[in-house]
């Protein structure tokens, strides 16, 4: 083998460092239990807020004398998916006022329509369950009868009716709304890969937001509150500086400032074309600009008065004496309000850079604005030019805050740039990731944050746990009792493999779900696959007087075209999932990602580094019991083809006509697909999320149910689709009824109706709500469009490698056809009164499917083009059946390892992970049978297309 110390190098470093990293995730789970038993009272109840608190306060772990702080080591750690552990519960809700202002343009700014607003707003607070727009429309008839509010809205569109002016708002309304939800959603999800879940609610303007991980509330929602749309303007004169002052005392001459004990005339010091202020002052003059009557007067004259970003003394500028100021900027906004770059979009990308000495945010402009801003530097030389964010959330409120205020030294024509100030490396990515993700199109405010546990509980997360380290050994045991001492070689790879994962996820900071798990037991399977195609390799070569050492080098250099092969296939689907899924489809493409690289270099290159360093003659490559085991086995798969096609007919057929007949597939979707009625019970004693959810499904018919503690361990979330079609008042209070009634009978417990405080024995109703599906349209949209994508780059990467298009097709086609038996093995359990959720695990089980059924049949190509040189006078049956035989020792074994893994989880795995192990179950043995017959049918393909050719020249030949 050459490079060996290379190897061995890279192995030992790569160790090294994901240890360092996996360090920290153990670390941050330490002081989390702590803070756990911290925050539980003798009862056994968490209170979570306690329990924030506690970590907020940054507790240390102390190790050789060293302390690291938890909020050290849970930047670096591996970070779970809302399924695995608790998490922050948002309701965010779009100011439809200030989009109502703002659509109104400079109707919005005068009096008599922020008068309307405010008794709109009044009206809205007394009866939230009404729409914002219905709350204006009936104060604007208040007041103006029925005139048209096409005078305020729409106004170069003549002739709109007031119905029409209504509809045309709330659609503007829920795009804005909509394209809000994209914003966040890149927010949250774009530092860690996948967590956050942002769903819209059928509340107009509503959505609801899960954050993975609740030990730091304000960061998350400053990220989410700032609207953050990036401004520039240029700084006002020293003349017109001297003028805006003396508007500010006219307007405080004409407005009513009784209860207000500072005059902004009095706070503010101008110097040259600037304003400055003392930082205890700073608070009063934020809220002193925004006097209705200063900003319409500075508006009217195309002026703004922004504060800077900082929000501390320590950070404030110094003035020529030393004393710590604040700077007031006077900016000149344009006829437009939008500055000097009136651009719907600035920055491309933007991330955060440690950079000579300091905290610095990079930004690369579009096209369209790096043009714009060659011009607007170039008429600005030696001048200042103010970048404004606009809707900043900061600790003091949110605020348009001047970020920087650089001097224009010459003209910049480069599309990258950066911004430098005062920030700390926490302020720095934040402030990035606000500008990388976009401005929010709408204003919107957090109107309720809570704490909520993993979706799946405590005691399925350990049992989850369990499961996968008896996976774990029972892959192990196997290996050895198969192959023996080599057997050892492929389970330390195994587990090295397991430690890159898991430590280059940490170094990631990468979110990890249960679909994030599916896709390392995928890659464990392909691991071990890549030990059992070098070993019986090896056993075949042996067999055939082959000496050791020269059947050990020529077996691994035999399967590495196939292992290569398979890898690249899989590692297709994983990328493209990657680029263009969310959410947890995401959190599958990266750990299949990760995995598929390490697999490669563990199973084959640090494997064969061990066995050639230790020496081959010193391993034996299985006991005499395992030696012939598949040797004698001699299948036509060409004579039972007809029989494989008719079985998997009729499954499909009956299976997916059972699913119809069961109501189709929208029967079986989770809540997280259709959405549902949502309700919030409180029991005045601690119960099991995981026996509500099955108890109160089996009692609503086998609806989908999903529950969850919410707040404390005390109040639970129940979100169910049970009769979601039905929108009437009615079927929610019925299903509402169902619900108590079924925890009534689980619980022993006696409800009561709004009671503030509980007795022993009773539980009461918090909220009764609708919510949507936590997977949105786009969402689901994205993730058909890349598995399509990953079919159509399979077909083509097997074309380009086999020069075969029936091998592409008929892979393709076989992937189409394991999928079609998982939902049709759906269809078939209802009828024995068995109903699995199609929710996001079992996504990630389809998709794990996928990627384990085309490294089987790209194995089985890889072969037979090996044998098309080995037997050259042979038909293309006779090669393809011998490829199939040769290969099925390693197909079994390995199908065999991963259905014995899958059926451990599917015993043991409990009820969360039932239907993902389920769908794997059927995948597996679906997935093993399509791949051996895949060749099989590309031959039909080609005598198919064959026929066709011929009946078409047939046909000219007639005509």
């Amino acid at each position: 083998m050459r490079y060996k110390r290379l190897t061995a190098l890279l192995a030992v470093a790569i160790s090294s460092i994901c240890i360092y990293y996996l360090s920290f995730t153990f670390i941050a789970r330490k002081l989390e239990l702590d803070a756990t038993r911290h925050a539980t009272n003798k009862k056994g109840q968490i209170d979570y807020t306690k329990k924030q608190v506690y970590l907020n306060k940054n507790p240390v772990f102390r190790i050789f004398g060293k302390e690291i702080a938890y909020e050290y080591a849970r930047d670096r750690k591996i970070e779970l998916g809302l399924d695995l552990q608790e998490g922050m519960y948002i309701t965010l809700e779009i100011d439809t006022f200030a989009i109502l202002q703002e659509m109104a343009g400079s109707e919005g700014r005068k009096a008599s329509f922020r008068n309307i607003l405010a008794a709109a707003k009044e009206a809205y607070q007394k009866e939230p369950s009404k729409s914002p727009v219905d709350c204006f429309v009936e104060a604007y008839k208040r007041v103006y009868g029925e005139s048209r509010l096409n005078a305020l809205f729409f106004r170069d569109e003549h002739g709109l009716s007031n119905e029409a002016v209504i509809k045309r708002i709330k659609e503007d309304i829920k795009e804005k709304r909509d394209r809000t939800q994209v914003v966040i959603d890149k927010r949250l999800n774009g530092p860690g890969l996948g967590g956050a879940v942002v769903r819209s609610s059928p509340q107009e303007g509503s959505m609801d937001i899960e954050v993975p991980g609740i030990t730091s509330m304000d960061p998350i929602l400053k990220l989410i509150n700032s609207t953050a749309e990036l401004r520039f303007y240029s700084l006002v004169s020293q003349e017109e500086a001297r003028d805006i002052m003396t508007m500010i005392k006219e307007v405080e001459k004409e407005s009513n400032l009784k209860g207000r004990s500072k005059k902004l005339s009095n706070i503010l010091i101008q110097s040259n074309n600037r304003f400055f202020c003392r930082p205890e002052d700073i608070q009063d003059v934020r809220g002193l600009l925004t006097d209705n009557n200063l900003v319409e007067k500075l508006a009217s004259l195309r002026y703004v008065l922004i504060a800077i970003a900082d929000a501390d003394e320590a950070s404030a500028p110094k003035n020529e004496e030393g004393r710590s100021y604040y700077t007031i900027y006077a900016l000149q906004t344009g006829d437009d309000g939008q500055g000097l770059m009136p651009l719907k979009s600035i920055i491309k990308e933007a991330h955060s850079q440690r950079h000579e000495g300091q905290n610095k945010i990079f930004m690369e402009m579009t096209k369209e604005a790096t043009k714009k801003w060659a011009t607007v530097t170039g008429a600005h030389i030696n001048e200042q030019i103010a970048i404004v964010m606009k809707g900043l959330s900061t600790d003091a409120g949110k605020f348009d805050v001047v970020i920087s205020a650089p001097v224009v030294r010459s003209q910049i024509n480069q599309s990258t740039s950066y911004i430098e100030g005062s920030y700390s490396e926490e302020e720095a990515q934040r402030v990035a990731s606000l500008l990388d993700s976009g401005s929010k199109p709408a204003p919107s405010n957090v109107t309720s944050a809570t704490i909520t546990q993993p979706s799946i509980g405590e005691a399925e997360k350990d049992r989850a746990s369990f499961v996968f380290l008896l996976v774990l050994l029972l892959i192990i045991f196997f290996m050895i009792f198969y192959y023996a001492k080599a057997g050892i070689i492929a389970s330390l790879a195994l587990l090295l493999n397991m430690l890159f994962i898991l430590g280059t996820m940490a170094q990631l900071h990468a979110s990890l779900s249960l679909a994030g798990i599916a896709g390392m037991l995928l890659t464990f399977g392909m691991s071990v696959d890549a030990n059992v195609m070098t070993f019986e390799e090896t056993r075949r070569r042996l067999s055939q007087g082959i000496y050791l050492t020269r059947a050990v080098q020529g077996a691994f250099e035999r399967v590495f075209t196939s292992i290569f092969d398979g890898s690249m296939t899989t590692l297709l689907i994983g990328v493209i999932l990657y680029l263009m899924g969310q959410g947890p489809i995401k959190g599958f493409a990266t750990t299949l990602v990760i995995g598929i690289i390490s697999s490669l270099f563990t199973s084959v290159m640090v494997a064969r580094l061990l066995i050639e360093s230790i020496g081959p003659q010193r391993f034996n490559f299985g006991f005499s019991f395992t030696q012939n085991l598949f040797d004698n086995i001699r299948i036509d798969f060409f004579k039972h083809r007809k029989k494989a096609y008719l079985i998997s007919f009729t499954i499909i057929t009956a299976g997916l006509g059972s699913l119809y007949y069961h109501g189709g597939i929208s029967k079986s979707l989770g809540v997280e697909f259709t959405g549902g009625r949502q309700i919030v019970m409180k029991f005045a004693k601690v119960v099991s999320p995981q026996s509500v959810k099955s108890h109160v499904s089996n009692d609503l018919d086998k609806a989908s149910v999903e529950a969850k503690t919410f707040g404390n361990n005390q109040t639970i979330k129940i979100i169910t689709n049970y009769r979601i079609d039905d929108k009437t008042q009615k079927a929610t209070k019925e299903t509402r009824a169902k619900i108590i009634k079924s925890l009534e009978n689980l619980t022993k417990m006696t409800f009561v109706k709004d009671a503030k405080e509980l007795k022993p024995h009773e539980f009461t109703l918090v909220t009764s709500t609708v919510v949507s599906a936590s997977v949105a349209d786009y969402v689901m949209k994205m993730a058909i469009y890349a598995i399509l994508l990953a079919l159509l780059m399979i077909f083509g990467y097997i074309l380009l490698r086999f020069r075969r298009w029936q091998f592409g097709l008929s892979a393709v086609l076989a992937l189409v056809h394991d999928t079609l038996m998982i939902f049709a093995g759906l269809g078939l359990a209802r009828n024995f009164g068995i109903v699995y959720e199609i929710d996001q695990v079992f996504v990630g089980a389809v998709l794990t499917v996928i990627g384990y059924s085309i490294n089987d049949t790209v194995v089985i190509f890889d072969y037979f083009r090996g044998k098309v040189i080995t037997m050259p006078n042979s038909s293309f049956k006779e090669v393809a059946n011998a490829s199939i035989v040769e290969t099925l020792s390693r197909t079994l074994i390995t199908s065999f390892t991963t259905f014995i893994s899958v059926f451990v989880l599917f015993l043991f795995g409990g009820e969360a992970l039932r239907g993902f192990s389920s769908a794997l179950m059927i995948g597996i043995l679906v997935g093993t049978v399509s791949s051996m017959f895949s060749i099989v049918f590309a031959d039909d393909l080609e005598k198919g297309a064959n026929y066709l050719m011929n009946w078409r020249k047939r046909r000219r030949a007639v005509n």
